[in-house]
């Protein structure tokens, strides 16, 4: 007998509703053939349901910041490009108004200003907040973007790094940009150069630092987006394969429980109804899981175009940025993504995924290139600091010359900076390289630096020579010129040529001539106050100081030494030339062909001497006078005259600098605490003196410390001057005369005063040969040292400025 069981069945027909359910399983829902709806089966249903929810509301948010901290990434980016443009753009500036073209230097001006306020803008949003133009925006286009201040504690170090160098910056350039065009000078120009030069590398790495903080936070939400949407698929497919399943299985021991009671289902139509409509209940929200599943995937596939989009514009930037860049690895490999910039600074395409050791290879020299590979793993060694890195960076400033298929050589200055780029957990993922073309800033650079020094050096020549007496001047541009006219003859002579080997002796006595004409240069000069004079005779001696204790002298050294007399030479030139100028200017007559009263030479000598030793006493701590009351020089004739000044400038700056003590020292020694120079010249007119003929004397003394053969001999000793047994054998008197040797000095450091060895020599040269005379020095340890210098008289009194010969009377002291 068959029965329709899709309609009610009477109700006149019972059935038992107890059909137990499933052991394990519990029911809830309502009955359905006896059985009820699994627990597990509903929270599953519910969890498939709050999984898409979920995911579709956080994927919309988490897409909605992505975009945000994007654009602040490129807006990051674009702030390394303006400050980039904006350096470029003062040196425009500066071409423009060196140039005096002011319709290129207001084009320049107008740019700088906008790129000024673009950054300024920029800046500020990034700190606070608030409304900037995007990305690629033109300056008619009102595209802008409302920018969320940057909290996050790894971007505030470099915002307010970025700020803090961005004050200074505008602060020092304030006056270009508010300054009228017209009234923009060199030393406005200057300053902005100045100040853009010293904050344009640390505002570089901190947009640098900036991006790479955002690039990877964006890169690690991206991440965390694409694993939580990957998650969430492979749980939701779990939970609708659960839930297959468990319908499946609940149908089918619900299909059991109804032919094992087939007797009561007739009496169950209306449970029967009940769970039909439950299975459709369950139906729909299984569509509507479905449903909400295509949703989810739609918004998967809007989520990964806006990754693309994203990735495009990541392109976009490496093709617009104005710099090379690229990604190295601890391998020291490029990475796949390189800046378009970095194909045309190096001029070829091979590049990504290439050894940067290979590709500098060519390029710089072998030393440089091991230092590069070295460079490269301190990048990757946590234990060395960034500013360690910075500091031996080898690619800093380099020249290269480029010819990679041989078509012709290209020579450029690259500019090297590396960033170390970290992981989460602190590790050093990879380091960024920056490149850039600093051609053109290295030229202008060495231009302005050219400009500046010569502006300087004639502005502290023209103050020399206002200082100066201008006959004494005159004099000494005349006698310094004949001095390295001398020096080259005596090159000449001597054929040193830059292959050329002098033996020990005459390379030696080569060099001590040459020492000494040089150290009289410099002491004539110290006298002026000619200081510009003083430190290039300075470094000559140095250089010079090198050889004299060399066995054997080449002559591509000695000549390497004497380069800068050619630049002593063109500073005299320059004196003399200023010195005509500045004469004519100020009205100041130098005496040549003057009448009327006029100081005489010795008068002349004595002030600059007094200066002398004022000059001398401030840098060495000391105070003296000088007592030259009976010192007349006027008798003597114009060489020995020029030949005695030159011997009392080297003894006043033998006593200032080695013989009078400091206050201290003198007044524990129960002296007055100014030491005094005595100086007086006396006229010998019988033959009764070493000389055996008329005779001019001068005398000089200083109550300094005096002499001390013992010290003396023990210096002498330690300069290999003379032996141990000499030490021993030798009397006071030897031990003494060894200050007249050369290179002896008891100093071990020296400066414009001090002689390098030279001082003492020098004197006994020029009594000796200069003015065919004698020497005679008397000492007391700790009281005073005494010079007494016969020089023979000529046969008539100098005429120069109408005086008459000295009387012996008058001559004494």
């Amino acid at each position: 007998m068959s029965q329709d069981y899709s309609r009610p069945v009477s109700a006149t027909a019972p059935v038992s509703l107890a059909a137990p359910a499933p052991s394990g399983v519990p029911s809830v829902a309502a009955p359905l053939g006896g059985r009820r709806l699994p627990l597990d089966l509903i929270l599953a249903l519910a969890a498939l349901i709050a999984i898409v929810l979920a995911l579709a509301i956080y994927s919309t948010v988490e897409a909605k910041r992505l975009a945000a901290e994007t654009e602040a990434m490129n807006l990051a980016a674009r702030q390394r490009m303006l400050s980039e443009r904006h350096a470029k753009l003062l040196y425009r500036v500066g071409i423009g108004h060196s140039d005096k073209n002011p319709i290129d230097k207001a084009e320049a001006l107008r740019e700088l200003k906008k790129n000024h306020l673009l950054f300024e803008q920029t800046l500020q949003a990034f700190l606070k907040g608030g409304e900037v133009s995007a990305v690629g925006a033109s300056s008619t286009d009102q595209e802008v973007i409302k920018l969320e201040p940057l909290k996050d504690e790894d971007f505030m170090g470099p915002l307010e790094r970025m700020e803090e160098t961005w004050e200074d910056y505008s602060e020092a350039t304030v006056a270009l940009r508010t300054t009228r065009l017209s009234k923009i000078n060199d030393r406005i120009v200057i300053d902005a150069a100045d100040a853009t030069r010293e904050v344009n590398d640390p505002l570089l790495a901190q947009s640098t630092e900036l991006f790479t903080a955002l690039s990877d936070k964006v890169q690690k939400g991206r991440d965390q987006l694409q694993t939580l949407q990957q998650l969430g698929v492979v749980f939701s497919a779990l939970l609708l394969g659960y839930i297959a399943f468990r319908v499946i299985r609940n149908l089918m021991e619900t299909g059991a429980s109804l032919q094992e009671n087939l007797s009561q289902i007739s009496a169950a139509n209306s449970q029967l109804a009940s769970a039909q409509n439950e299975l459709a209940q369950n139906a729909s929200d299984l569509e509507n899981a479905y449903q909400s599943l295509q949703g989810y995937s739609s918004q998967v596939e809007q989520t990964s175009q806006a990754l693309r989009m994203q990735q495009e514009e990541s392109d976009s930037i490496f093709s617009a940025v104005s710099e090379g860049l690229c990604l190295i690895d601890k391998n020291g490999k490029i990475g796949n993504q390189v800046s378009d910039e970095m194909f045309e600074i190096f001029e070829t395409e091979n590049l990504s995924d290439r050894s940067l050791i290979d590709l500098m290879r060519p390029l710089i020299t072998e030393r440089d290139l091991r230092s590069l590979d070295s460079y490269i793993g301190l990048q990757f060694d946590p234990r060395t600091t960034e500013s360690q890195l910075d500091k031996f960076n080898p690619l800093r400033k380099t020249e290269v010359t480029l010819n990679w298929d041989g078509g012709g050589f290209t020579t450029k200055n690259l500019g090297f900076k590396f960033q170390r780029v970290y992981t989460e957990d602190d590790q050093i993922s990879s380091v960024l390289m920056t490149v850039n073309d600093v051609t053109e800033t290295v030229r202008l650079e060495n231009e302005l630096a050219r400009a500046k020094e010569s502006r300087e050096r004639q502005t502290e020549l023209i103050f020399e020579i206002a200082d100066a007496d201008p006959k004494e001047l005159s004099a000494f541009l005349r006698k310094s010129e004949e001095t390295l006219d001398v020096i080259n003859d005596r090159l000449q002579d001597a054929n040193i040529t830059a292959d050329s080997e002098e033996n020990t002796g005459r390379g030696q006595k080569l060099v001590e001539d040459i020492f000494n004409k040089v150290h009289n240069i410099k002491g004539n000069a110290s006298l002026l106050g000619l200081q510009s004079v003083v430190d290039i005779s300075s470094r000559v001696e140095e250089k010079l100081g090198s050889l004299r204790s060399q066995r054997r002298v080449r002559g591509e050294e000695l000549l390497a030494s004497l380069v800068e007399l050619a630049y002593l030479r063109e500073v005299l030139s320059e004196f003399e030339e200023l010195r005509t100028d500045t004469l004519a200017n100020l009205k100041i007559k130098d005496g040549s062909g003057e009448k009327g009263e006029e100081r005489s030479r010795t008068a002349v000598l004595i002030s600059d001497l007094s200066k002398m030793v004022d000059t001398i006493g401030e840098s060495h701590n000391k105070k003296a006078w000088i007592n030259a009351h009976g010192l007349d020089l006027q008798g003597l004739g114009s060489g020995q005259f020029s030949s005695a000044r030159d011997l009392i400038i080297q003894m006043v700056r033998n006593s200032m600098v080695h013989g009078i003590e400091t206050p201290e020292e003198r007044l524990q020694h129960e002296k007055w605490e100014e030491g005094t120079i005595q100086m007086k010249s006396t006229l010998l007119e019988d033959s009764e003196n070493p000389l055996g003929k008329p005779a001019w004397q001068i005398s000089y003394r200083d109550d300094g410390r005096g002499l001390d053969p013992q010290e003396i001999g023990e210096r002498a000793l330690e300069l290999e001057l003379i032996s141990k047994e000499d030490l021993e054998d030798m009397s006071s008197a030897a031990l003494s005369a060894q200050i007249f040797q050369h290179g002896f000095s008891s100093v071990d450091v020296s400066d414009d005063h001090a002689g390098r060895g030279a001082g003492m020599s020098l004197i006994r040269t020029i009594v000796n040969q200069d003015l065919k005379g004698k020497l005679r020095m008397t000492y007391e340890t700790g009281e005073y040292l005494e010079f007494t210098v016969l020089i023979p008289k000529e046969g008539e009194a100098s005429s120069e400025g109408g005086a008459s010969e000295v009387k012996p009377e008058t001559a004494s002291a």
